[in-house]
């Protein structure tokens, strides 16, 4: 839907008509976007001015209306004040609603325009006048969402027309515009196939609609007009598709459909955890995804992975041969460089000709991404490098999912309680002990310590809490320390930090803290 205001003054007047357009549901003064005939514009694009014996329209469009905005709207009016205060301004006003007919594309993106229609061009027309019009709501697999996608909007199956006809798009509103389009880029097929390099032609008049349309030349229902649109850079937050179309002739009839380029979606394998998987990769520099090459990168969907409160994620990279590579475990989308709408963490591993580990882990806990869709995360498996191409390349990651919980540790009978653990990079064991009144007394102090197995190639990290599960990121810490650091201690004869490589140490006293 859209508006227009028309105001007639009477000759005579000494004053101005001032005027804006009021929502007093939603609190909101509507931009008027374009003025014809003696009307102006002040306070920005929000008030009209009409001077005295004057016809002035004013347009609104190019804007999203909601059906609140329409339901009971408010035309304000008062004068310019540059007359004598006892005189009367008098004019007529006239509000006018137009709605447009949008046929909208299903699910299948494709619309049978059965009922002919002829080009609705006309220079005097508003804006939107000039279009048969349609919708699509979008939804983009991942998959066609990679860094290389890419979308066409297609015009085809004409029946007996010739002549230029026209194709445009807009993410915000109804397709709207007062150019004739004459010059508008002309794109061809390209073996029979929408071309991903064609071109459109971003169109902004009048100013404030800002619309990318193409034009496609139609012989006796031959040809096909089409637009191209880049998956990454424009579909990733921008999933409602307004479509205008200018058929050529008159009384045609056509087919308008959304495609995606089939040759840049790759295959996504869909997993569960807990699992592991192998497979074979080649390196990326030998792989152009716009040409479909997609080799050199696995995709996989993991299917359950639901992060709840204290959940977690964990993706290791390992047993990897002829192949330095790259784990990428991304919330909503594909890593690497197919990489399109969303972020990935990863680490990656050498091969086995280097000295490095030939193991990497990555962790996600619950609070690390913000969840939009808890069952949608991806694992992409990307090769770095091959030492020896005559060779094949391997890889194996395992997928685990779980949830942090706290093992209660008991030391009322004893006053002592040992635990011998192992945790993997980047995750928590949880410990948890429960004091009373009576454990808490003058004289009393509790040691927690740790030690670690391998002190110089392992780093452990140690916190505590009061209240909730300790740690660092997703989790709280009032104190924490780790293994390995240099830290004086006094061992009775020199201050050293060796004896402390392998070891932290936290003790309690009863001081202000109540339990």
């Amino acid at each position: 839907t859209y508006f227009t205001i028309e105001f007639n003054t009477a000759t005579g007047n000494d004053d101005s008509i001032d005027f804006y357009l009021y929502d007093p549901q939603e609190d909101y003064i509507f931009d008027i976007l374009r003025v014809v005939g003696s009307g102006s514009l002040s306070l920005g694009n929000t008030h009209g001015q009409c001077p005295p014996n004057s016809d002035c329209v004013f347009e609104y469009y190019c804007e999203l209306y909601s059906e609140t905005d329409s339901s009971n709207l408010e035309i304000i009016v008062s004068t310019s004040n540059n007359g004598a205060s006892d005189v009367l301004s008098f004019y007529d006003v006239t509000f006018t609603q137009y709605v447009e007919v949008v046929s909208i594309i299903p699910s299948s993106r494709t619309f049978t325009q059965s009922t002919p229609v002829s080009d609705p061009f006309d220079g005097a027309n508003l804006a939107p006048e000039n279009f048969i019009q349609y919708y699509h709501e979008l939804d983009a697999t991942v998959a066609e969402l990679n860094a290389e996608g890419y979308f066409f909007i297609e015009v085809t199956d004409f029946n007996d027309v010739s002549g230029t006809g026209y194709v445009c798009y807009s993410f915000e509103t109804i397709v709207s515009t007062d150019d004739n389009l004459i010059g508008t880029t002309n794109n061809a097929l390209l073996n029979n196939n929408p071309d991903r390099d064609a071109s459109s032609d971003t169109i902004t008049s009048p100013n404030g609609c800002s619309i990318e349309c193409a034009a496609g030349t139609i012989s006796s229902g031959s040809g096909s007009i089409y637009i191209p649109i880049p998956a990454c850079s424009t579909l990733c937050d921008n999933t409602n598709i307004w479509i205008g179309v200018r058929p050529p002739g008159t009384d045609a009839t056509y087919t308008v459909s959304i495609v995606t380029d089939t040759t840049t979606v790759p295959e996504v394998t869909s997993i569960s955890a807990p699992v592991e998987i192998g497979g074979q990769v080649y390196e990326s520099s030998n792989c152009d995804l716009s040409e479909g090459e997609f080799t050199c990168a696995d995709y996989y969907r993991l299917t359950n992975a639901n992060l709840n409160d204290n959940g977690y994620i964990t993706v290791e990279l390992y047993g990897l041969s002829n192949l330095a590579a790259t784990i990428y475990l991304t919330p909503v989308g594909l890593g690497g460089d197919a990489e399109c709408c969303s972020s990935s963490v990863s680490c990656s591993v050498d091969d086995e000709t280097s000295t490095s580990d030939h193991y990497c882990s990555i962790v996600i806990n619950s609070c690390d991404f913000e969840i939009s869709n808890a069952n949608d995360y991806y694992i992409t498996v990307q090769g770095d490098n091959v030492p020896d191409d005559t060779e094949p390349s391997y890889y194996s990651f395992r997928v685990t999912t779980g949830q942090y919980t706290d093992i209660s540790v008991d030391i009322e009978s004893t006053g002592f309680a040992q635990f011998t653990d192992s945790v993997l990079p980047q995750q928590y064991v949880h410990y948890s002990v429960d004091f009373t009144n009576l454990d808490i007394f003058t004289s009393s102090n509790f040691i927690a310590e740790v030690y670690a197995e391998n002190p110089v190639d392992e780093i452990l990290s140690f916190y505590w809490n009061r209240g909730g599960l300790a740690g660092d990121g997703c989790f709280e810490s009032m104190g924490a320390c780790e293994t390995f650091t240099e830290c004086d201690y006094y061992n009775g004869v020199t201050f050293s930090y060796e004896d402390l490589k392998g070891q932290c140490r936290f003790q309690f006293l009863p001081c202000e803290y109540e339990v």
